[in-house]
């Protein structure tokens, strides 16, 4: 199931105690989902993952599609199925000096090795270099699309647009939400402590989930992509 932004405005509004929308216009809590997603999307990438067929460039160096920000993982190779590893780009660097040149290494349309660009993220690097025809499938995060305001901005029945996320995390975004919400209030006696309170539980929650997914994949082998 999914959640929509109406059900986290009407939570909102509940703590707020402006079920009437008048310090907060339901357009500026709108506002304050669409950043929460895209927070959870950075700090919680596997949050917004998505897994597609992706295909190659021809050389080392790749790019992730628009509407992504960050590669996650690698599976198999779509003609042939084998696997391709993630490994770290210093352990390609020591064991295949000169990897990236095909006079050292022939470019091949199946991947068999992924790492990661230390420094760009919309970045990554396939091992040996490919010929241009490679497909892999991979997991990727996807960067959450902005709920455009309604036609009818202050009807509170207009907002029954999805959120893009998955239900374990509304709980998360609607704190997210109160933690911006409180913030414009920031002047006002013990706002500013609401408001971080709120961002410590929004923290608070991204930690446990990833603790909880590191519990659960004690055999999975970590690298830069986990997240």
């Amino acid at each position: 199931m999914a959640f929509t932004a109406q059900q986290v405005i009407i939570l909102a509004q509940t703590t707020l105690q402006d079920a009437d929308a008048v310090r907060w216009p339901l357009a500026e809590l709108l506002r304050c989902i669409n950043a929460g997603t895209r927070e959870i999307a950075l700090q919680k990438p596997t949050a917004t993952s998505a897994t597609i067929e992706l295909a190659l460039v021809a050389g080392t160096k790749q790019q992730i599609p628009d509407g992504y920000h960050l590669f996650l993982s690698a599976s198999h190779n779509v003609a042939n199925g084998k696997p391709v590893r993630t490994v770290e780009r210093e352990t390609l660097d020591t064991e295949i000096p000169g990897w990236h040149s095909p006079a050292i290494l022939p470019r091949s349309a199946t991947a068999m090795f992924v790492t990661d660009d230390h420094d760009d993220t919309s970045t990554f690097y396939v091992c040996p270099g490919n010929d241009g025809t490679g497909l892999i499938v991979a997991t990727l995060s996807r960067l959450p699309e902005a709920i455009p305001v309604p036609a009818s901005p202050t009807l509170i029945a207009s907002y029954g647009a999805t959120v893009p996320l998955g239900d374990i995390y509304q709980n998360c975004l609607l704190d997210y939400v109160l933690y911006r919400a409180f913030s414009k209030d920031i002047n006002i006696a013990g706002s500013a402590a609401r408001a971080q309170a709120h961002y410590g539980l929004f923290q608070q929650a991204l930690g446990i989930k990833a603790q909880t997914e590191a519990t659960q994949n004690v055999d999975r082998p970590q690298s830069r992509f986990s997240q």
